[in-house]
């Protein structure tokens, strides 16, 4: 995997971390069910349809890792899922809000009839970005039925000088976060545990100008041990929720790049 950037925004929350607050208590998930998944969907429209006349939402799913098991009629058959795509659109079809909830950390299985639920293209584009009508951590706190998830002691924040270069806390570890260029594997350290994950946080001062808009404010970048890394989010305060990217799916829309960090 290597990393991925385009204009076109594309909005990807992780459940383990779109939904944290410091501190170093942990909450475990419980299962998340579809039909609470589409409740929640449908209370976003109710909130956009108080502002925005008429609203719609539709559900897609992609499940990278396992065989497709679609039947003739497109309907996605039980399947334990690794990304939900949650569209809200205008009565016309256009996408006002896209988000690509990541559900790694749940076990969420789809029923086996329930035409809502779309196989995932995961080379379309997304149109623009609005606001919620709530936080990242209120729509997951919704969406789980539990309070917000805190992150344990593996969470670590890093430190971004004004070229672009985080240090982590114990300054062992060191990378360029220039837009526009890959980061060398070897300038990516990470903790060796087989058993846990482990979170790094970069905190961004300003904003950065770049031929893709003003770089993000707000980066969060995640490991997850033994294999490689598996998000790159990034957040710009001027966007909510955030605009962000994971390394997971196997595909990635048209004019992105992908970091690849083993």
């Amino acid at each position: 995997m290597h990393l991925k950037r385009s204009s076109a925004i594309v909005v990807l929350v992780t459940c383990l971390a779109a939904c944290a607050t410091t501190g170093s208590h942990h909450v475990d998930w419980e299962p998340v069910s579809s039909e609470r998944v589409l409740k929640v969907a449908m209370k976003t429209v109710d909130q956009y349809s108080r502002q925005r006349r008429s609203m719609r939402a539709q559900i897609k799913i992609a499940a990278p890792f396992l065989p497709g098991k679609t039947t003739s009629d497109g309907v996605v058959l039980a399947q334990p899922i690794d990304l939900m795509r949650l569209d809200l659109m205008d009565p016309v079809g256009e996408i006002l809000v896209s988000l690509n909830l990541k559900l790694d950390a749940l076990e969420l299985w789809l029923p086996q009839q329930g035409r809502v639920y779309e196989t995932d293209s995961t080379d379309e584009s997304i149109a623009r970005l609005t606001r919620l009508p709530w936080t990242l951590s209120e729509f997951f706190a919704l969406l789980q039925g539990l309070p917000p998830r805190q992150f344990s002691e593996d969470y670590e924040e890093w430190f971004v000088d004004p070229d672009g270069m985080a240090t982590s806390p114990d300054g062992d570890a060191v990378m360029s976060l220039t837009p526009g260029i890959n980061l060398p594997q070897e300038m990516i350290r990470y903790k060796n545990d087989l058993h846990k994950k482990v979170l790094y946080q970069v905190q961004f001062d300003d904003y950065r100008a770049t031929n893709l808009g003003m770089f993000p404010h707000h980066m969060t970048i995640e490991f997850m041990h033994p294999h490689k890394v598996v998000e790159m989010w990034f957040e710009n305060v001027e966007w909510n929720p955030v605009v962000a990217w994971g390394a997971l799916a196997p595909e990635y829309p048209e004019g992105t790049k992908v970091v690849n960090v083993h």
